[in-house]
């Protein structure tokens, strides 16, 4: 049996490049379209018996109609030439409220002959293809609640779900191997991710419900193919070996990410125990082309622009390429960087980025014989508003509020309050903090807050000083210096950025997670601890790590969207991103609004753009 197979189309995203005058569509839906059009003509040609779409038409579940009208355009093709076509339901096709339809439900609705759209578990067999001599098991996107509901199973312990289901999901899959017909080739096809695959140019995974599929279940030999999609980057996970274990891959490059990667659809000749497979490289997907030039100091101030145009291919590589320059330069070198003839050379690129990361060097410089911790705060603070050039005014309100805080510090160190570690209080206090991916954190890092009661965060630029700030704002409100994929760590192999923030407030422990995946969309999560246990309002423990290991005391507040569980986050917070800002941080070079204190006139010193900002401290 002759079978197609793709995955991961993504066709309505549009984030680079222009309008085409002539269709009006984004040139880069254009792209994504003409890859589509590849592969139904290859269909068509070549007779395929079988087409399996694995998931991911649209970039999220809500597409504009013109897109669903391109989209069916391609699918009703398929359905003409009489080809069963097997329609997946992945996680950017599928609505997270309940009875909201997904973005594939019209092929349904409308009853579109030969084609079947599969949004929950199923096992095929011959009647259910249109008499074809095969059998399919069909694993769509499945969420944790999702999977619940269709096997039947109780929430009574949470901290035991994530085990029992991959347990039931491989009873399942067993199950209907059980049933198969052993004559019949058998084709398992998911959307999902696999132990051991590699990621490219994304890594969207759900927090809390994305759930894994074991090597094993893939690879058992009484499968004859196994058609994946949900990751971009084309692998087979059963190299040489019975069965194919095939992700295809993104039909178009959906960002710098997949820079280096061919894209592909599959052809393979699926029979009971022997499947042959062919890699058809689709051919004129855009080329995206990223340099990165690092200016010293000690390298002079000659030439820059020169350098950076040579860090560029020749123009002819550069014609109709997505390309992005990004430069790190002293500050003081603003000036020296002309972008005209940047452009000029980039002159044939569908789209031209240049981001521009000046660096500077704020230093403390302590008296002799001093050590930072022999000096007391508001010494220290001192030193950092004179190195920041604050006048005198600045610094004296500066110095009330800092007084203020310290003293209402002090009082809360000696209140008969529960203590997690030497000095976490639950009043008001961060706890734990995990960033992976996230501005200069490349690889996973966690910090304790409870082990220390004041800090001082010292490093070269662009060590990170700044970044672990900016984590907890952006967990907290999805917003710090940036807001868009360049919040992302730029090594290819950082496909998204996430931060789990923990924090105690009133008497209650929350944690927040928040990630973004390239080309995606943001990913939040909002709990409370709920475990009956002595120690403090709303049974906090006194063990912190004891709480943040277990699974069962931690209750989802996380809404049906994105903007609802964010405005649960800022009144359970009581403000907002401004009103925490200003209450939180003072911003080189900018200046914050500070609330009056009863007694004393409101300071204003202008606003601020965010914890990047902050200097050395």
């Amino acid at each position: 049996m002759k079978l197609l197979h793709f995955a991961d189309a993504h066709i309505d995203i549009a984030n680079h490049g222009r309008q085409d005058a002539q269709t009006g569509l984004p040139v880069r839906v254009l792209d994504f379209l003409r890859s589509m059009d590849t592969i139904v003509d290859a269909a068509i040609q070549e007779k395929v018996d079988l087409v399996i779409f694995a998931g991911d038409a649209y970039k999220d579940r809500t597409p504009a109609p013109t897109f669903q009208r391109e989209w069916g355009r391609r699918i009703i093709r398929l359905s003409q030439a009489g080809i069963p076509t097997l329609l997946l339901v992945g996680n950017h096709d599928l609505s997270p409220a309940i009875g909201r339809a997904h973005a594939l439900e019209e092929f349904n609705t409308l009853q579109v002959p030969h084609v079947h759209v599969l949004e929950r578990p199923r096992f095929l067999r011959p009647a259910d293809l249109e008499g074809l001599p095969v059998q399919v098991l069909a694993l769509p996107w499945i969420s944790r609640s999702g999977l619940m509901a269709h096997l039947g199973m109780s929430a009574s312990k949470p901290e035991e779900i994530y085990t029992e289901l991959e347990g039931r999901l491989q009873e399942l899959v067993n199950n209907w191997l059980e049933e198969a017909d052993p004559d019949l080739p058998v084709i398992l096809t998911a959307h999902a991710s696999v132990q051991g695959a590699s990621y490219g140019g994304e890594r969207m995974v759900m927090l809390g419900g994305d759930l894994v599929l074991s090597g094993s279940l893939v690879r058992d030999a009484r499968l004859d193919y196994v058609a994946l999609g949900h990751i971009h980057k084309p692998q087979d996970l059963n190299p040489k070996a019975h069965p194919p274990v095939i992700y295809p891959g993104s039909i178009e490059r959906v960002d710098f990410g997949e820079a280096a990667e061919n894209k592909y659809f599959i052809i393979a000749d699926v029979q009971r125990g022997q499947t042959k497979v062919e890699w058809r490289q689709i051919h004129g997907v855009r080329p995206f082309v990223d340099c990165f030039v690092s200016l010293k100091l000690e390298d002079g101030d000659f030439g820059v622009t020169e350098r950076l145009r040579s860090a560029l291919p020749e123009k002819e590589k550069l014609d109709g390429a997505v390309v992005r320059l990004t430069v790190e330069y002293p500050r003081a070198w603003e000036a020296l960087i002309d972008d005209a003839p940047l452009r000029a050379h980039t002159a044939g690129a569908l789209e031209f980025r240049l981001l521009k990361r000046p660096l500077s060097d704020v230093r403390i410089r302590l008296p002799q014989g001093q050590a930072v911790g022999s000096m007391p705060p508001q010494e220290l603070l001192g030193l950092f508003w004179r190195a920041n050039h604050l006048d005198e005014g600045e610094q004296s309100v500066l110095a009330g509020l800092a007084e203020e805080i310290i003293r209402q510090s002090n009082e809360a160190l000696i209140a008969p309050e529960t203590t997690i570690g030497p000095a976490a209080r639950w009043t008001y206090d961060p706890l734990r903090l995990r960033l992976s991916g996230f501005l200069s954190y490349r690889d996973p890092v966690e910090l304790d807050f409870t082990k220390f009661d004041l800090a001082c965060i010292s490093g070269s630029n662009g060590a990170g000083k700044s970044s672990l700030l900016d984590a907890m704002v952006w967990a907290l409100f999805g917003q710090a210096r940036k807001r868009d994929e360049t919040l992302i760590h730029t090594h290819p192999d950082n496909k998204s950025a996430e931060v789990i923030f923990v924090f105690a407030y009133e008497g209650n422990l929350f944690r927040v997670q928040r990630s973004l995946g390239r080309g995606k969309g943001t990913l939040l999560e909002f709990q409370i601890y709920q475990a009956a246990a002595p120690g403090g309002a709303g049974g906090v423990p006194d063990d912190l790590d004891a709480v943040l290991a277990e699974r069962g005391g931690w209750k989802p507040l996380t809404g049906p969207t994105l903007r609802e569980t964010q405005n649960l986050i800022q009144s359970t917070l009581r403000m907002d991103y401004e009103t925490f800002m200003n209450a939180s941080f003072f911003c080189r070079a900018k200046r914050p609004v500070y609330p009056a204190a009863p007694g004393r006139p409101q300071a204003n010193f202008g606003q601020h753009s965010g914890p990047g900002d902050l200097g050395s401290v």
